[in-house]
């Protein structure tokens, strides 16, 4: 009948709208699970057997989470890690993507203190496994990289420090105590 079929192609459509809502709330938690070093955040966007290739990283997510956790800890002041472009293809329970990114970090170098920016994309592959989607494979592109030393010292004196909130790369960040934590799904690990 033409109405099943109007209100079949309509379901899809929407669970379309779901699915890609889904894959972007992954690009999401990830960004915030970097800035944040909130390594329970970051296992939840990947599956256990996710394969990582970064190129100064290739291997699986468990020991990726744990890479880059520790990485962020000791060289990293601050991390501000932003998604714009999303183009993402999907396949039934398969799905594919590539997200442009900006990343500005100050990191700790041998002399002092640097601001980089970096340009680059994820290439994705996303899995639903029992409902859920995660990424099963991401690969990093670095398109450019802009690395100065830093340069707004005099905004973070004490003069100045009482007028802001100051973001925290740990899970102290006031975000953590405005926003609930998300509910623990049978995938995670």
């Amino acid at each position: 009948m033409v109405v099943d079929l109007i209100q079949n192609t309509a379901d899809e459509k929407i669970q379309l709208i779901l699915d890609r809502h889904e894959i972007h709330d992954l690009a999401m938690r990830y960004c915030r699970a970097c800035d944040r070093m909130d390594e329970s955040m970051m296992r939840s966007v990947f599956h256990e057997n996710a394969y990582i290739e970064y190129g100064f990283f290739d291997g699986q997510a468990p020991e990726f989470v744990g890479w880059v956790i520790e990485h962020f800890k000791t060289h990293y002041i601050h991390s501000f890690h932003s998604i714009s472009n999303e183009y993402v293809i999907l396949k039934g329970d398969e799905a594919f993507g590539e997200l442009y990114a900006i990343i500005h970090s100050r990191i700790k170098i041998e002399n002092g203190v640097e601001d980089s920016i970096i340009g680059g994309r994820y290439l994705d592959d996303y899995e639903r496994r029992e409902g859920e989607w995660r990424i099963a494979h991401r690969r990093f592109v670095l398109d450019w990289v802009d690395s100065k030393p830093a340069q707004d010292e005099a905004l973070m004196k004490s003069t100045n420090s009482e007028l802001f909130f100051h973001g925290k790369m740990i899970t102290t960040d006031l975000s953590y105590s405005v926003i609930p934590e998300e509910p623990k799904t049978t995938l995670d690990w």
